[in-house]
């Protein structure tokens, strides 16, 4: 170790003299009083003091760090490398990769962007197998042209095609809105653009053009200016060349000299960038598709070694909301670190999948017991024991019996006979109580109606007594009296009875059964002009019969006093109210349609008008009879003077040429024929108060 002046004391003496007062340490302290003082660390004060700086202390100081030293980047050897050396290495990466490294700083930048490194882009473009470079690219341009993905217009999207005849890569929206026919759009001026068809098309061959049509590209400078309407044209490259063209001004040799040298600038498409553009993007998504596979696979090995099969990786049942495909199905390769973070929601999804597997599987085996329960329903209500049943396949469902059966723990769809004479049972009563839920609710229809009608309550005194002698046998309690009263007709088109709704919803239940439409049961409301045409009838015909069906079992023993002799026919008490309530709704129809025809001027009239005195029915039979407590019909005597024959001589049973009323016929009653001329004249001064000679 080297020695020093100061350790072997050869050190010289001070010059300055010692004071008296220091004889005594005279060595140590004239060192430390002749010492250089130490120099001070700087400091930075904080920005508030205490309450004890304001009172004369000395305030905190907080010494400012130091900051280390920055480290040298791992890649800073490369701008000391010699200049043979980097282009050695470089030759052997691919045009990406070149393209890239000169993005990364700006000595690298002037290094490669020069025309002194084309030797190297060039080993690069032959190394990855593509095409020459076009003429009117440099190798920096050509690479970024085919291996950047961003549009060249937007610069935000993924391009979505790559235009070689444009030299521009495009995404959808950017492709619909700048790339036109510019021969369309400058006729209609949305190019702002004076229609010359000389100029246009001379700008328009200076534009690179996208064929839309079997034209060849090299035909281009002497295609015409219709032959032009077939090209797609990149909007801004269309915006500079007409901008250029204009600034030019009416100079004829300038704008000549600007066109010869466009037209030297010409480039086309090559077939072989095409091929080379495509080949890579096949062998891009064969790259892909095999990481995505090898990533598949790999899962799977690793899912089976903790027991999992095949049966846990089947996605078609997979919900929306899952996360397997995003996990699963992606070209990044499978990593210890990765696994570990998606092996949880593997996990969970697998478990979200058996759970819903079990599920599907017990509502299938729901479905097979529902359809062998309905099968054996059907048969039930197709049967003579089952016209009174009114359940409905979802109803049935529905029943304590009918659940238990459907949703039990076996794996069996079979039906033992105990189990379905329950179930029936089950059907029968719920059937009576659908039976009573209707018939409360169409009587109370009924009730309301003929009180909007104005008409006096239904007295169910003479019916009560009726209906006591044959409760025992037919099972109906005293509510039936409203809806067997001979004035409860329903429908609004063509009239029904109480009756005939009980069987259409018998007969909605069978097609259920059969054909599962799932529609709704329509109901059917009460007819007020029916009401109202019965109960006009029976008032008129002053009857001792009080239920529908003592007017029923009268059978054909009525007559329409409003029609003419010739025209008249048995009908029963149905029959007659439909006849009134039908002569109603076509006089109205007819209303109708000559308000919309204001040229018409046939006569309508309405002769079964209600409210009009003559009589409208009668009853043919003996009314003393039925007086007597007989509900049978009896023979009706004494037709001759309620029916008529006509006797007109073209009354011989043969067709009219023109059996049609054209009155009628003309305001839309379609219909009404006639096998007479006598009939067709009294229809006339019926209907239309006028003869036929009027007509």
């Amino acid at each position: 170790m080297a020695t020093t002046r100061k350790s072997n004391g050869k050190l010289p003496p001070s010059k300055r003299p010692a004071t008296p007062d220091s004889d005594s340490d005279s060595d140590g302290s004239e060192a430390k009083q002749h010492a250089r003082p130490k120099k001070r660390v700087k400091t930075k004060k904080e920005c508030q003091g205490t309450d004890d700086d304001k009172e004369g202390h000395t305030p905190v100081v907080v010494a400012k760090a130091r900051n280390p030293r920055r480290k040298l980047s791992r890649l800073a050897m490369m701008m000391s490398m010699p200049i043979d050396v980097f282009c050695e290495i470089a030759r052997h990466l691919g045009p990406h990769d070149l393209l890239r490294m000169a993005r990364t700083s700006k000595a690298l930048r002037n290094l490669l962007m020069t025309k002194d490194s084309k030797s190297i882009w060039r080993a690069a473009e032959d190394s990855v197998g593509l095409p020459e470079c076009p003429l009117d690219l440099s190798s920096p341009q050509y690479a970024s042209f085919i291996f950047d993905a961003f549009c060249t217009h937007c610069f935000h999207v993924k391009a979505y095609k790559h235009l070689t005849p444009l030299r521009i890569r495009l995404c959808k929206k950017c492709m619909s809105l700048h790339l036109r026919k510019p021969v369309s759009w400058i006729l209609t001026g949305r190019l702002d653009m004076p229609y010359d068809e000389e100029d246009n098309c001379n700008v328009l061959r200076l534009v690179n053009g996208l064929s839309t049509t079997s034209s060849t590209e090299k035909n281009i400078k002497a295609l015409d200016y219709s032959d032009l309407r077939s090209f797609m044209f990149y909007v801004p490259q269309i915006k500079t060349a007409f901008a250029k063209y204009r600034s030019l001004g009416e100079a004829c040799q300038r704008r000549e000299g600007y066109l010869d040298e466009g037209t030297l600038q010409r480039y086309l498409s090559s077939p072989a960038l095409d091929r080379c553009l495509e080949n890579m993007k096949a062998a891009r998504s064969n790259d892909i598709q095999n990481a995505r596979d090898s990533r598949l696979r790999s899962i799977g090995i690793k899912l089976a070694q903790l027991g999992y099969t095949e049966a846990d990786y089947r996605t078609g049942d997979d919900e929306e909301n899952w996360k397997w495909n995003s996990l699963v199905d992606q070209p990044r390769p499978l990593t210890d670190r990765i696994w570990k973070n998606i092996l949880p929601q593997l996990e969970e999804t697998i478990r979200l999948r058996r759970e819903k597997k079990t599920r599907l599987e017990k509502e299938q085996l729901f479905k097979k017991r529902q359809q062998k329960l309905r099968e054996i329903a059907e048969t039930f209500v197709c049967s003579e024991s089952g016209k009174t049943c009114y359940v409905a396949p979802a109803e049935l469902f529905k029943q304590p019996l009918a659940k238990q059966f459907i949703e039990s723990d076996g794996t069996g769809t079979d039906l033992c006979e105990a189990q379905w004479l329950s179930i029936k049972q089950q059907m029968v009563e719920f059937s009576k109580v659908r039976q009573r839920e209707i018939e409360e609710e169409y009587a109370s229809a009924i009730v309301i109606a003929r009180r909007n009608a104005g008409l006096p309550a239904i007295s169910t005194k003479l019916m009560e007594s009726s209906e006591d002698k044959r409760e025992t046998q037919t099972g109906k309690s005293k509510s039936d009296g409203v809806l067997q009263h001979p004035t409860a007709f329903f429908g609004s088109r063509y009239l029904k009875l109480f009756t005939s709704i009980l069987e259409d919803r018998h007969d909605y239940c069978w097609r259920e059964f059969r054909w599962s439409r799932g529609n709704q049961w329509e109901h059917s409301q009460p007819a007020c002009n029916g009401i109202l045409y019965a109960d006009a009838l029976y008032s008129e015909l002053d009857l001792p019969s009080t239920t529908m069906d003592d007017m029923l079992a009268l059978e054909k023993s009525f007559v329409c006093l409003r029609c003419d002799p010739t025209f008249r026919e048995l009908m029963t008490w149905t029959d007659l109210v439909k006849h009134f309530y039908r002569e109603n709704n076509s006089f109205e129809e007819m209303e109708v349609v000559k308000k919309r025809l204001t040229d018409c001027e046939v006569g309508n009239v309405n002769d079964h008008d209600r409210t009009k005195p003559e009589r409208l029915a009668a009853y043919t039979g003996d009314i003393t009879v039925l007086r007597d407590g007989s509900l049978a019909a009896t023979n009706p005597s004494g037709l001759e003077k309620w029916i008529q024959t006509c006797t007109c001589e073209t009354h011989t049973g043969k067709r009219l040429v023109d059996p049609f009323c054209s009155p009628c016929y003309r305001l839309g009653q379609h219909y009404i024929r006639f096998s007479c001329q006598g009939q067709m004249d009294i229809h006339h001064r019926a209907k239309h108060a006028h003869g036929l000679d009027q007509a």
